[in-house]
This record gives structure tokens, sequence and C-alpha cells, in this order.
């Protein structure tokens, strides 16, 4: 059975500087227990804000944490290793605590699934996520990502990272611009059974 890991289990070590969009420095030193070889990633991709589902109306247990929203984005870009691909990321938004229950920007409890142009998965989770406005209706948001297994090539990969980018809510539907940069390992041995 495969153990799913969450960001927020994993220790990681970064420098000390959060980014949000725009910036680029970011240095991520991660130990990587799986077999095969790392890979540096670094992608591009943009996508669309495809569903949003406010409290109370979130699925029970889908956000743990108290929030006011769970929103889901479907993206496509190209990623070295896996080609052209399409994806879905969701993730949840927080409030603060009691009694203001402020929207701070905070979210985590994230899920990724990326689907590269042979069928292969790779998925993963994502947390420890802050937000801010960038311009009125865009915001910036950046988390860390942990990348935990998936389907062909991709069964036992395993990796950290970092993401970041925008949303602009000033679009119909509102778009994203979604950037990752980190280290994944897999045995690309493991082949999708056809």
């Amino acid at each position: 059975s495969t153990v799913r890991r969450r960001a927020s289990d994993l220790p990681q070590r970064w420098d000390t500087s959060l980014r949000h969009a725009g910036s680029t420095e970011q240095t991520l030193v991660a130990s990587h227990g799986q077999p095969g070889m790392l890979h540096d990633l670094r992608a591009s991709m943009s996508g669309i804000v495809s569903n949003q589902v406010f409290f109370p109306e979130i699925p029970a247990g889908r956000c743990p944490n108290a929030s006011w929203q769970r929103i889901e984005f479907t993206v496509e870009g190209t990623i070295p290793h896996l080609g052209k691909v399409e994806g879905v990321v969701s993730h949840c938004s927080y409030v603060g605590p009691p009694p203001d229950f402020i929207i701070d920007g905070s979210y985590g409890d994230g899920e990724f699934v990326l689907v590269a142009a042979n069928g292969d998965e790779l998925w993963g989770t994502y947390d420890s996520g802050t937000s801010g406005p960038a311009a009125p209706g865009v915001f910036w948001w950046q988390d860390y990502l942990v990348f935990d297994g998936g389907t062909g090539r991709f069964e036992h990969a395993s990796g950290s990272g970092f993401e970041w980018g925008t949303v602009d809510f000033s679009t119909t539907p509102p778009s994203l611009s979604y950037h990752m940069e980190g280290a994944l390992s897999y045995d690309a041995s493991d082949r999708r059974a056809d």
C-alpha cells in the first residue's frame, strides 16, 4: 500500500525569504529517499479557476482546518520529464482564529494531479500557502509542494519544491499563472502498462 505524505509532514530546509510572484530567488535543499534519478524541475503553466465551493458547502472532511472556500484550478503547460501536461490543482483557503475569523490569505491542504502526454500521472500535495493583493483583482500566491507518487514512470516518484504565481479575478473565468521549481526523483523503468 502507498503511504501518502503531505507537504506539511516533511522536514524541508529553505532559505529564509519566501517569494511572491515576480521574484525568482529560492534555494531548495532536500533529500529524497526513493530510488531513481533526481531531476531539477522548473516549469511554468497557465490555467483557470474551474470551481469554487464556499462555506458551508465544502464537502465534509476535505478541509480539516477552518476554511471559507475550497478552490480548484485546471492547468496546462509543458514540464521537463512530463512533456505537455494537463492537471487539476485544489486547496482550502483558511480563516483566522475566533472571534474575528479574518481571511488572511493563508491556504493549504492542497492536492494536485498532473497528467503527462502519455497518460502517466504525477501526484502531490502543497501546504503553507500565503497570498496577497498584487493589483486590483489580482493576487500573488506561494506555497511548498511535495511530489508523492503517481502512475507509470511516476509510481514511486518523490521530491519537493516551491510554487508561486498569480490569480486574476478580473478575467472570466479567473486566470492563473503557475510556476514550479524543485527536485523530482522517479524511476524511468516504472513504465505505464498498456
